[in-house]
């Protein structure tokens, strides 16, 4: 979706509207809270807006620091400790826990996240057109998302995995 908007400021501009990433992240914000207030105290919705903030913001300015990486691999690299740097005091807050090794454990989750969305995609665009080819890709589909929990598993069961911190006040 957002490689399909991405043209979507320019198009504003053009109309003369100043719409930008934190326009759009606001206005998906607020349609949440429209429908649910609520969700403004909830973990999962101050965990992804965070998250996306820190990216947007965040991964330009760091990217000089991965320099040596490819710009895809630098990303990743960049945008992922950046979520995970942002997220931190959320989580503590919720949790009472700074998950250590999420860092590598999302290096690894990802990439693979990415074949587990186009690849449950490709199982159920294929049930419809082509069915013969929907067990191959739920084939795969199911060899990332194993990799997923696999490699989740393993930096979990690291003894530094996450360190307790405590609940802070607001």
């Amino acid at each position: 979706l957002a490689i399909a908007l991405r043209r979507l400021p320019g198009v504003a501009r053009e109309h003369g509207l100043n719409v930008d990433h934190y326009t759009l992240l606001a206005a998906a914000a607020f349609a949440i809270l429209v429908v649910t207030p609520e969700a403004l105290f909830q973990p999962g919705f101050q965990l992804s807006f965070t998250a996306v903030v820190a990216i947007l913001y965040l991964t330009p300015k760091a990217m000089w620091l991965v320099r040596w990486l490819p710009k895809w691999g630098g990303y990743a690299v960049v945008g992922t400790f950046a979520a995970q740097l942002a997220t931190f005091p959320i989580l503590a807050y919720h949790y009472g826990q700074a998950p250590i090794a999420g860092f590598g454990a999302n290096l690894l989750a990802v990439p693979l996240a990415s074949v587990v969305l186009v690849g449950g995609m490709s199982t159920c665009a294929l049930g419809v057109c082509l069915p013969f080819l929907a067990p191959v890709a739920g084939w795969v589909t199911a060899v990332a998302t194993r990799g997923m929990i696999g490699s989740s598993a393993a930096f979990a069961s690291l003894r530094w995995a996450s360190l307790e911190v405590g609940q802070p006040g607001p």
